[in-house]
């Protein structure tokens, strides 16, 4: 916990899906993949593009979510949410039951004025938050998509789109794709990783 965490990918292949399945497992205190939970039940707040009654909800019902510790940032406040006003995410933060995991999807519609492609400036931004982090004991997932580039010689955290900054600052990326031999599959594999194997 307390890190930023980008999950990247092409649409459709699961970054959502995922966020959700960590949700239901963290508000229920059910044990992830590798059997690594805490044993409670936590709350969880999505900054989502996403209609949460359409898209977020059904998904989460369905995933066995405790939906009372789900809290969803309404469309009115999304549209004056930036990235940097941490104080912003403090208030939500304490409205939302103080929550162990923060969803942001994507990133790059809450910028306000800072340029995607600055690498200073999205690492300014960026480090606000993981120091506020820091001091919230919370985590946060940036949900965020790749660039066009392909071909050999490409290394996947190079094709996070935007700013080289997106994956320098997080302390661990993780992208989906589709599986190379079974396309009927997707792969979640890391492609970063500062804090374990």
């Amino acid at each position: 916990l307390q890190f930023i965490t980008i999950f990247a990918g092409r649409t459709g292949l699961g970054k959502s899906f995922v966020t959700c399945d960590m949700t239901a497992r963290l508000t229920t205190g059910r044990d992830f993949p590798d059997s690594s939970n805490d044993g409670e039940c936590h709350s969880v707040l999505f900054i989502s593009e996403d209609p949460y009654e359409f898209m977020l909800t059904p998904r989460l019902m369905e995933l066995g979510a405790d939906l009372t510790k789900v809290s969803f940032l309404k469309w009115e406040a999304m549209a004056s949410y930036t990235l940097a006003d941490v104080d912003f995410l403090s208030q939500a933060y304490d409205q939302s039951d103080k929550p162990r995991l923060i969803v942001i999807d994507p990133p790059t519609n809450f910028l306000g004025d800072v340029d995607e492609h600055s690498n200073s400036e999205v690492r300014a931004v960026l480090m606000k938050i993981a120091v506020w982090l820091k001091d919230h004991d919370a985590a946060c997932v940036l949900i965020t998509h790749v660039n066009k580039q392909s071909g050999k010689g490409i290394e996947a955290v190079n094709r996070v789109i935007g700013s080289i900054a997106w994956t320098t600052s997080c302390r661990i990326a993780h992208t989906f794709a589709p599986h190379p031999e079974d396309r009927s599959k997707c792969v979640f594999v890391p492609i970063k990783n500062n804090l374990g194997p």
